[in-house]
């Protein structure tokens, strides 16, 4: 067990902490130290609440083959209810003991480990990764060419593949099994059927589906059980397009797989079916559904399964597919009132795919604040504001109005007062740039942040 203190804010994450994290497991000399440390957010609540900063170090003395920059993966600086504080631990703490304890054994590229810290009685957790920056990320709306479904699909199938029926998995006391599984999802969809139903029920088809999602919750158990019965294997659990990076195609980093938090022992065709249903366009699936299974059990009887037949794996996607409807159940809890949704991200004008704060003011108009920028979301258009429209910084982390019309936004080298009227001015076209009012530590301020 590590003897360094886990960072919980951003005063900690000091040289001096990651000068002894990486001396800690042999990445840094002793003739070396981090003199300086610049920090970027690149990532709020991505996938779970949570924070994703780049870490660049400027070295001093010997570094010797010390990273040039890093990725630290933490819990965002808040509370949480104990219900859902509960969920959050077990998340962080499952992803940082997959990377200590199963990563050398799994069949996926994924990013070099370099430290992990956990302190459960204060809800610390750390984990510091390679930074592959450079490699192409997509996402489930953008989706994929077939022929990346094809590639996805066979390095799933050498994940599966290495860790089928093996003993290890049930002597893994801290890997969830699906018993467990079933305690956690049967709550998230009991708790989102109603509200997922008055919005969607009315366009899906066949009308049977409602019996189905009305008992879906009550069978989540034994569906899981019974799928693990026959394809046990080590699941990634959320096997899904913005988990992973896309490097050049036949080589080692044509696949980087991210994101270990749902890793646990059940049925290998949940992760399938999630990523076939769930990942490729409806166009694309019809097409290919029957073709990407075959190759899934061609790959999986390549690597050593053996006796796993056609007419089983049918079955196990099937349930798996069942399975996988949890996340959008349980996705639409928090809209009530028919509200209707809608969806925004780069390819329709917002400057980052990752919202780390959202403000609606009181004529309705949505702002999204990003690492890349202030946006503004009005009739369905979307605007986004940064240096060049004269705001004193990108990071945007948290979005306040004062009574006299005035946007505060916090960013990483202080606050921000910008007028709304004066924004909505740029987005409107009537000027070029919106006066910014800022205050850091050269004004008083404690920290930038």
């Amino acid at each position: 067990m590590s003897s360094i203190t886990v960072p919980k804010t951003f005063d900690e994450l000091t040289p001096e902490w990651l000068t002894a994290a990486l001396r800690e497991n042999g990445h840094l000399p002793e003739t070396g130290s981090v003199a300086s440390l610049e920090i970027q957010e690149i990532g709020i609540g991505r996938g779970y609440v949570g924070l994703t900063l780049r870490l660049i170090p400027a070295y001093a003395g010997d570094a010797g083959g010390a990273p040039a920059s890093l990725i630290a993966k933490l819990p965002t600086f808040m509370e949480f209810s104990p219900e859902l504080q509960m969920l959050l631990d077990l998340l962080y703490s499952t992803e940082i003991s997959w990377y200590r304890e199963l990563r050398e054994e799994t069949a996926a590229r994924t990013p070099i480990h370099y430290w992990s810290g956990v302190e459960t009685a204060t809800h610390r957790y750390c984990l510091v990764l390679e930074d592959l920056g450079d490699l192409r990320m997509t996402d489930q709306i953008s989706s994929c060419s077939i022929d990346e479904a094809r590639m996805i699909v066979r390095h799933l199938a050498k994940i599966h593949a290495a860790w089928w029926e093996h003993p290890k998995l049930k002597e893994t006391a801290w890997l969830m099994g699906p018993e467990m599984q079933g305690v956690f999802l049967t709550m998230l969809v009991q708790q989102g059927w109603g509200p997922f139903w008055e919005m969607f029920g009315g366009n899906l088809v066949p009308a049977e589906f409602e019996k189905i999602g009305e008992a879906f919750a009550q069978q989540m158990p034994a569906l899981l059980v019974k799928g693990a019965a026959s394809a046990s294997t080590l699941m990634h659990g959320d096997y899904r397009l913005e988990n992973f990076m896309f490097g050049v195609p036949g080589s080692p980093d044509e696949l980087v797989v991210l994101d270990w938090q749902l890793a646990g022992r059940g049925s290998g065709l949940r992760d399938l079916a999630y990523f076939l249903s769930q990942n490729l366009t409806i166009e694309m699936r019809r097409a290919h559904e029957k073709e990407l299974i075959a190759l899934y059990r061609d790959t999986l009887a390549a690597n050593g399964v053996e006796g796993y037949k056609g007419e089983q794996c049918d079955e196990d996607y099937r349930i798996g597919l069942l399975i996988a409807l949890w996340v959008p159940i349980s996705g639409v809890k928090q809209f009530k009132d028919g509200k209707r949704l809608s969806v925004f991200s780069r390819t329709n004008g917002l400057s980052d795919d990752r919202v780390s704060t959202i403000y609606e003011d009181d004529d309705g108009t949505i702002w999204m604040g990003t690492a890349n920028g202030l946006n503004r979301c009005k009739d369905g258009r979307v605007v986004s504001f940064g240096l060049r429209e004269g705001l004193a910084e990108t990071t945007v982390n948290m979005i306040l109005e004062d009574g006299s019309g005035h946007l505060w936004l916090s960013g990483l080298r202080g606050i921000h007062r910008v007028s709304r009227a004066q924004l909505n001015a740029v987005a409107e076209g009537r000027t070029n740039r919106v006066p910014c009012l800022s205050y850091g530590e050269a004004d008083g301020m404690a920290s930038g942040e």
